[in-house]
């Protein structure tokens, strides 16, 4: 249990670093902050970004030189300059400017990415930008998915008399609700790739060949069939195909864990609320104890108060969540904080929306509601239900995916299971107290 509990705290603490350090640096990796915060063009080709990269390198040669590079760039033209193994089927990315590419146009679709060329200013700027409304499924020397909107833009901007050249790369991408769990991995894997495209653009724009010596540039024969790292690529497709299926029947399961189907499907309060939801978990269990019995240790439940019932290291600070009713807790009603961390605010804490005793609470906030649903079932006992719905916004998306995803489930079953305990331990004293041979 406790190295479960201080696993937990490790996951979060990772997360929080990420969050706070890693991820400003490389969604700018290279670039200042006039040039992250300036309007490029094609930002109006993905208004409303999950995610959104700028970076930049220097490079020494004037744009011209860098031009060339550009346009040829894409799957199994001259490939990213990247990971070749995994971006261009094992083909080396060109190392010399391919004339039969050069004639690029607007409305010209690159490669299997279905990248199309929306805007084109010789020597300044190539605008790429792709939308799937819905997703399709590429088979071709493996399987993945085309989805969402994205769009790149490559600008070059002149430096030191137009002796050398600013790149600067930037990247909008937007998806559906149901891809979103992927993007804790997306996200670095894009500033890897991009980061060697980057590289790979300025040594070859520099005239360096691959061990850092200026080369004459001669052009050499480009292989055009698979190359030899293709067995290892479809070891790691099927690894990650088999990885997503995964984590697609865990998620299945863990989002209605004890709840039945009818449980899962029905309208709750609240579901009007947030209706585009990307996180809608609806978890159940059933307690030996009347409704009245359970509502008392709902209505105090809170960080600060009675605590969550679950890994209290991590979610009450590390302060013993209540195993009794608490009175000066129980008089709750619409408009109080329900806290999730020291200090309540809309982003860090519930309010009561709705609240009918023994049988309904929902809490809300901007981005998601909770809600408590307690039924009666024969032989004094109640099924307890409750839906989280979660939207998925702003500077808190990289912590809120992994958090909610990974570390919502074993938290929440905690809490309705500590709920449960703690109701039906009361409930059984209570009866022990009114009949002593109850206990016998």
């Amino acid at each position: 249990m406790r190295a479960r509990t201080w696993a937990g705290a490790l996951v979060l603490g990772a997360a929080a670093a990420y969050l706070g350090w890693i991820r400003p640096r490389h969604l700018t990796w290279g670039a200042t902050r006039q040039e992250a915060e300036s309007r490029l063009p094609g930002d109006g080709e993905v208004p409303e970004p999950v995610l959104a990269a700028t970076r930049a390198v220097t490079i020494d040669a004037p744009p011209a030189q860098v031009w060339p590079w550009l346009v040829q760039i894409g799957y199994r033209r001259a490939g990213w300059y990247a990971f070749d193994l995994f971006d261009n089927d094992g083909i080396p990315s060109a190392e010399t400017i391919l004339p039969e590419y050069q004639d690029l146009a607007v409305g010209e679709v690159i490669g299997e990415e279905g990248f199309t060329v929306t805007g084109l200013e010789e020597n300044r700027t190539l605008l790429l930008a792709f939308h799937h409304p819905r997703t399709e499924w590429v088979v071709r020397r493996g399987v993945w998915p085309r989805f969402g909107d994205c769009s790149l833009c490559f600008h070059l901007v002149p430096v030191a008399a137009g002796e050398r050249t600013r790149l600067l790369v930037r990247m909008r991408f937007g998806c559906p609700p149901r891809w979103m769990p992927l993007l804790a991995g997306f996200e670095p894997a894009d500033f890897v790739q991009q980061r060697k495209m980057m590289a790979g653009i300025k040594r070859r724009a520099e005239g360096l060949g691959m061990d850092g010596v200026t080369s004459a540039g001669t052009e050499t024969a480009r292989p055009r069939g698979p190359g030899p790292g293709r067995r290892a690529r479809v070891l790691v497709l099927a690894a990650a195909v088999l990885a997503v299926v995964g984590f697609t029947r865990y998620r299945a399961w863990h989002l209605r864990w004890g709840a039945t189907d009818a449980e899962a499907g029905e309208p709750l309060p609240g579901d009007d609320l947030i209706r585009r939801a990307h996180f809608v978990p609806t978890r159940a269990v059933t307690i030996a104890a009347p409704p009245d019995a359970v509502w008392p240790w709902i209505v105090q439940i809170g960080m600060g108060r009675a605590g969550w019932y679950s890994y209290d290291l991590l979610d009450n600070l590390g302060r013993r969540s209540a195993d009794r009713i608490v009175p000066e807790l129980q008089d709750v009603a619409v408009g109080d904080w329900i806290p999730m961390s020291p200090r309540a605010s809309r982003t860090s804490a519930f309010r009561v929306h709705e609240i009918t005793p023994d049988t309904t609470m929902l809490w809300s906030k901007p981005d998601s509601t909770w809600v408590w649903v307690l039924r009666a079932l024969p032989g004094n006992r109640t099924r307890l239900i409750t839906r989280v719905r979660v939207r998925y916004q702003g500077w808190i998306l990289p912590l809120a995916v992994p958090l909610m995803e990974l570390g919502d489930f074993p938290m929440m079953r905690r809490c309705l299971l500590g709920i449960r305990d703690r109701a039906e331990r009361a409930e059984h004293a209570g009866r022990a107290e009114r009949d002593p041979t109850h206990s016998a």
